[in-house]
C-alpha cells in the first residue's frame, strides 16, 4: 500500500504541469491516479479486516470479494470484473477456518 500511495503522490504532483502541456496525457494520468487511490483504499480496508478477523464474520462475502478485487486492480493495474449474484452466508465453521488461515500468515 505504501508504494501505491507513493505512486499516487508522484502523479498528483506532476499532474498540473502535465495538464497544461498535454490534456490527453493528463486524462490518462487522472485515470491512473483514480485506480491507484481506489486500490490503496481497498488495501487499507483489507488490512483493517485482517486486524479485526472477527469482521470476516460480519462482512458479507460479496463485499469482501469486491475489496479484494479493488485491491488487486490497484496493485496490478489490470482490469477485473466481479459478478456476484445473490447473497451467501458461510457456515460458522468456514468463517472460523478463514480467520485461522489469515492469522497463520
Amino acid at each position: 500500500m505504501t508504494q501505491t500511495l507513493f505512486s499516487a503522490s508522484l502523479i498528483a504532483e506532476v499532474l498540473p504541469d502535465l495538464w497544461e502541456m498535454n490534456q490527453a496525457e493528463g486524462h490518462k494520468r487522472l485515470e491512473e491516479l483514480r485506480q491507484l487511490t481506489r486500490g490503496a483504499l481497498a488495501e487499507m480496508r483489507t488490512l483493517l479486516v485482517e486486524l479485526r478477523p472477527n469482521a470476516l464474520i460480519d462482512v458479507p462475502l460479496p463485499v469482501l470479494l469486491k475489496q479484494l478485487c479493488e485491491s488487486f486492480i490497484g496493485r496490478a493495474r489490470l482490469p477485473v470484473q466481479l459478478n456476484v449474484e445473490g447473497s451467501c452466508v458461510l457456515p460458522p465453521m468456514c468463517r472460523w477456518r478463514s480467520i485461522a488461515l489469515r492469522r497463520k500468515r
